[in-house]
């Protein structure tokens, strides 16, 4: 009797496998095509504008470069409105921008598997510049500057 009662549950339970791999795939498929999930994507374009910098100085060329001895490099950078941009491809790579905001950010990461080396410059002048030679290279430069005020903007 207690043979057959223990049979009958564990047979009544078996419907529960079934159950939860429908739910761990309803779950996976949710989380993985659902809009504005927690996890970032370059088509989400942030709900806040940027804070607008004060245009008080003279227009500054900032440009960054990368360098890996001819292999592919990944970049990651910031663009003149602090956004976040991604580059897969050849080296050299190089962009440049312009911007008069009278306080600024600049970045670049790069990924490689040789040497890789970044530089950033401003109006020719070199603000960062870094090189990373080891097994697994990555560089890092990054500039936050404040220009000062000319004539037009109230400086002394």
């Amino acid at each position: 009797m207690f043979d057959r009662l223990v049979g009958w549950l564990i047979a009544r339970q078996r419907w529960i496998y079934p159950v939860l791999v429908v739910l761990w795939a309803v779950a996976g498929t949710y989380i993985t095509t659902a809009p504005k999930v927690a996890l970032p994507t370059a088509e989400v374009a942030p709900t806040v504008q940027a804070v607008s910098a004060m245009s008080l100085s003279q227009p500054k060329t900032v440009t960054y470069e990368v360098s890996s001895g001819g292999q592919p490099v990944t970049v990651s950078y910031l663009d003149e409105k602090g956004q976040s941009r991604l580059f897969n491809g050849a080296a050299p790579w190089h962009t440049s921008l312009t911007t008069s905001d009278f306080g600024f950010t600049a970045g670049v990461t790069a990924i490689s598997t040789g040497t890789v080396t970044c530089r950033i410059t401003v109006d020719g002048t070199v603000a960062d510049e870094k090189t990373d030679v080891s097994r697994t290279p990555s560089v890092s430069c990054n500039l936050v500057a404040f220009q000062k005020l000319g004539p037009q903007g109230g400086g002394h």
